[in-house]
């Protein structure tokens, strides 16, 4: 999925993330965003306001059962 930060913090980056419900990344399941690799708590990706530029259905479902922005 591309993603794209709002927030003047982040300057406007643009780039690729997924979401995992793997194990040790996620805790009981739950979805977590990954950018890069690395795990992106709910409440960062709120502060970075992160919107989703292109995402499949499965994607946006997972992101909205993890309490992430879609």
């Amino acid at each position: 999925m591309i993603i794209k930060a709002t927030s003047p913090l982040f300057g406007g980056w643009e780039g690729q993330a997924e979401v995992t419900t793997q194990p040790p990344v996620s805790r009981y399941r739950e979805p977590v965003l990954l950018i890069d690799g690395f795990p992106v708590d709910r409440i960062a990706a709120h502060l970075a306001g992160y919107r989703l530029i292109e995402a499949n259905e499965a994607e946006r479902s997972k992101l909205a059962r993890g309490g992430y922005p879609v």
